[in-house]
């Protein structure tokens, strides 16, 4: 350290006041500080002058650049003494993984500069505290926290910088430069905390990198800064498992308004599930347990844009509640982002860039899209279809939906949202299992379901029953492969059975037919009935043959269930005619999979294989898995020997969990238990039981109280003989508990259902030996 640099305050102010040729009474006189005072502190009796005192000096003194900064720096209060780093006045919970990983980046010598981005109320602020606490160590000069979420324009962010850095302001130099080299020297981390509603907040942040060797940059920003140097971190919400920080977050701050509160776990992680882990969202709902239990606050959360609006005084006023919160975000969009967050609010699984494309145009779409994501109004999440897609947190959807309201533009909205996708995408996935890639559209389907069941509502609402019933019907096939029979039976029941639905029309007849095939799924024939006659008639009246041809189709497979084999064969064959005129082989192949069926029903078993084998060839060669997966299921009853019938059922099982279908998949597993019973592996035919129960009951949300009216199918006698001796005439363990007679009589059941459900019959050997276990 030379001698210049070992000076202190009082020796540097005396040599630059000599340098400039004025006395302590002259330098007073520019200044506008009294003599007594500069007298003081060149004499170190005040040796730590009021930051507005060393401006005064430096402004009467008229000092360059090199001699402010050389005052500033042998100021006992160096402008790094600043306030520093403030302290919550709340706990910090979770976050270890990601302020681990921030923490990595700040001090990798690469990294200057990281923004923290996330929805507001995430807990961006508190993340980057904990951070900056952590790294304090790791820069000399330590960390300085700048709250800058009260400016809104360039000029007053550094001017609020140089305040608090006391850097004076001099005429013939920029504030900017002066905070430059008041930090020129300084190995710091700085934090700025909420930098989304400056404009140019980039240019600052751009401008002190490039001009502080040494300094790094913490910012907090709902949007990006997009400056060279920026690395993104996201904040996402919290995890809302049932051991997680969210859950414990809760608990926490309910404690502290109720101290005698205890966590109920099952009602705590739905509490915060609903809330999706955001963090200032949590905390509001906790400052209610005082007041309401917690089934309570699950109801009200339904709502929670207006619930969720009492925070703590001491908060930013844009964190007291949730609206004020998401009104700060929306408040900085450009109008066509506004209008794209209002209308994207009406489809709550999110969209893909394909949809919002559609919507709003291909360039458009893309920009809008963009600027939500960095303004952290949609998040990118992978959809199970493989399709990035952008989805809205639920209280950003709810301020979305207020504002489409008040902006009056609901049915306008829903009209271009009808248009431009729905009625689209609807025609792509009408006749899905048909089509080569079905598991791919399964999962499409899947990922805009809610989307389409939403849609499908407020049609309803602007009294379009008719496009509605239309959505509806081409949502069936899905519904039906993936359990969800009963809600699509009930959808299109309801907008069938609506005036403004029973005008003779192809959209009429399509929602007639699925109508069909989903009461066929749920087995009740005599409710399918009616609806496919008037579905025959109607597609024979417009002259659609396909659509003929798959009603009479649909309607063989009623009869079949209704154990009219004949009237089940002369429909499907008629229907294999019209096909066979109009040259459609997937209806062919279907009605060679049904004839199969029904001719082993029949007895004819050479018939049942040919045709069945012809049925499951043109499906593979189609491309059509749920086809073939019949087929083999078909054939693995039909055939001779267990292996056999083992090596069908692997097959069937193979194409049908490709389609992830849980209506058939649990049958699977029964008829696999029965193929161990057959073997006389009793474990191996509980376990293959156990295992279609529960899918069965995870799956399509069934209890098991719905055994008690088949009561009336199981030869208790015969399952009582079971229980001591295999149906292959082995010897088998008693059981011992109620539970596994459950699921005997469960295996029995079901498979008795089977039969029906999937048109099996076992007139095979292996077949015969199965029948003869329940007779």
């Amino acid at each position: 350290m030379n001698q210049r640099e070992s000076q202190g305050f009082g020796e540097t102010l005396r040599r630059l006041r000599e340098q400039a040729g004025y006395s302590q009474e002259e330098l007073a006189q520019r200044s506008g500080l009294s003599a007594r005072g500069i007298s003081d502190l060149e004499r170190g009796v005040r040796t730590t002058p009021r930051l507005e005192t060393v401006r005064m000096l430096a402004d009467g003194l008229a000092l360059d650049e090199a001699d402010l900064a050389e005052l500033l720096a042998v100021r006992n209060i160096a402008p790094t003494d600043a306030p520093r780093l403030p302290n919550p006045a709340t706990s910090f919970i979770g976050r270890v993984t990601e302020i681990e990983e921030i923490g990595q980046l700040l001090t990798d010598p690469n990294v200057r500069l990281v923004t923290l981005t996330g929805p507001g109320g995430v807990g961006k602020t508190r993340v980057a505290l904990r951070v900056a606490e952590a790294l304090v160590p790791h820069f000399d000069d330590g960390a300085v926290f700048f709250y800058v979420a009260t400016i809104s324009n360039a000029s007053d962010m550094i001017s609020a910088i140089a305040g608090r850095l006391g850097v004076p302001d001099q005429p013939h130099r920029t504030l900017s430069d002066g905070v430059i080299l008041a930090l020129r020297s300084k190995r710091m981390l700085m934090v700025l905390d909420n930098l989304e509603q400056i404009p140019d907040a980039g240019i600052i942040v751009g401008e002190l990198i490039g001009g502080c060797p040494d300094l790094t940059i913490l910012a907090t920003s709902r949007a990006l800064l997009r400056v060279a140097a920026e690395h993104v971190y996201p904040v996402w919400p919290m995890d809302v498992d049932a051991d997680s920080d969210a859950v414990t977050l809760f608990v926490s701050r309910a404690r502290t308004v109720d101290p005698g509160f205890v966590a109920v776990p099952e009602l705590d992680v739905a509490i915060v599930r609903r809330l999706e882990g955001l963090p200032l969202g949590i905390e509001l709902a906790a400052a209610r347990v005082r007041h309401l239990s917690r089934s309570a606050l699950l109801q009200q959360l339904d709502q929670q844009l207006n619930f969720l609006s009492e925070g703590h005084v001491d908060t930013p006023a844009r964190h007291q509640t949730m609206r004020n919160t998401i009104a700060w975000s929306y408040g900085l969009l450009t109008e066509d982002a506004r209008r794209a967050l209002r209308w994207l609010a009406l489809l709550p699984s999110g969209v893909s860039l394909e949809t919002a494309e559609a919507l709003f145009g291909a360039s458009y779409g893309l920009n809008v899209v963009t600027e939500l994501i960095d303004s952290s109004l949609l998040i990118q999440r992978s959809g199970v279809d493989g399709i990035e897609r952008y989805v809205m947190l639920q209280i950003v959807r709810e301020y979305g939906l207020e504002q489409l309201d008040e902006y009056r533009e609901r049915v306008e909205a829903i009209s271009v949202i009808h248009e431009a996708w729905c009625e689209p995408f609807a025609r792509r996935i009408e006749f899905l299992l048909s089509r080569p890639q079905a598991p791919y559209w399964l999962n499409r389907v899947e990922a805009e379901y809610q989307n389409l069941s939403a849609h499908i509502r407020r049609l309803i609402s602007l009294d379009r029953y008719e496009d509605a019933l239309d959505v509806a019907s081409a949502m069936a096939s899905y519904q039906g492969i993936r359990g969800k029979c009963q809600e699509g039976r009930d959808q299109l029941g309801l907008l069938l059975n609506h005036p403004a639905c029973a005008e003779p029309s192809l959209v009429r007849t399509r929602g007639l037919i699925f109508y069909g095939i989903l009461c066929n799924h749920l087995s009740d024939g005599h409710a399918a009935k009616a609806p496919l006659e008037e579905a025959t008639t109607l597609s024979r009246s417009n002259g659609n043959l396909r659509y003929e041809a798959f009603a009479l189709m649909t309607r063989g497979i009623t009869a079949w269930l209704l154990g009219d084999m004949m009237e089940a064969e002369a429909l499907v064959v008629e229907a294999r005619q019209i096909a066979e005129t109009i040259d459609d082989s997937w209806l062919i192949a279907s009605a060679a999979v049904n004839l199969g069926a029904i001719a082993g029903q029949r007895g004819q078993l050479d018939l049942a294989h040919r045709e069945t084998v012809f049925g499951r060839d043109l499906a593979n060669t189609l491309g059509d898995v749920w086809l073939m997966g019949v087929a083999e299921a078909n054939l693995a009853w039909q055939a001779d020997d267990l292996d056999v019938t083992e090596a069908h059922l692997d097959a069937a099982w193979f194409h049908l969990l490709e389609l992830r279908s849980y209506r058939d998949l649990p049958v699977i597993w029964m008829d696999r238990s029965n193929v161990a019973r057959l073997r006389g592996d009793l474990t191996e035919a509980k376990a293959c039981a156990h295992e279609a129960l529960g899918k069965w009951r995870d799956q399509l949300g069934m209890s098991t109280a719905w055994l008690t009216p088949w009561r009336g199918l199981v030869d208790w006698r015969t399952l009582k003989a079971w229980m001591r001796i295999g149906g292959n005439g082995c010897p088998m363990q008693p059981i011992g508990s109620s539970n596994q007679l459950i699921v005997y009589v469960w295996s029995c059941i079901a498979t008795r259902l089977s039969i029906r459900r999937r048109w099996w019959i076992s007139s095979g050997s292996s077949g015969k030996r199965f029948l003869a276990c329940w007779r």
